[in-house]
């Protein structure tokens, strides 16, 4: 029953990983040591770690590569934001908008 709830959250999440590594092969992304540094002064602020403690933490308990994948999900959203116009919408329309949609669909 749990695979079957989660099945169409899984394909959705199967799709993204292949759209968005689609686009950083196409566009040539990649996460550089400034990129990280970016990351880690952002993250530490005026607080009392500093960048240099965040990215030794970082490093220690190996979420480097996961932090890899953020800066570049974070660099490929920015790409298809420039692409696309974007437009907001309260949750009714919207609603309203997939109902139609799904209306649309169910004819084809």
């Amino acid at each position: 029953a749990y695979r079957e709830a989660r099945k169409e959250e899984a394909i959705h999440q199967a799709r993204w990983m292949l759209i968005k590594d689609q686009i950083v092969s196409d566009e040539s992304f990649e996460v550089s040591e400034e990129d990280r540094g970016a990351f880690f002064e952002k993250s530490a602020g005026e607080g009392e770690v500093t960048a240099d403690m965040l990215q030794k933490y970082y490093d220690s308990i190996g979420l480097t590569e996961q932090l890899n994948q953020r800066l570049l999900t974070e660099k490929v959203v920015d790409h298809l934001l420039s692409k696309f116009k974007v437009v907001e919408k309260d949750r009714k329309a919207f609603e309203k908008e997939l109902d139609k949609a799904a209306k649309k669909n169910k004819k084809k």
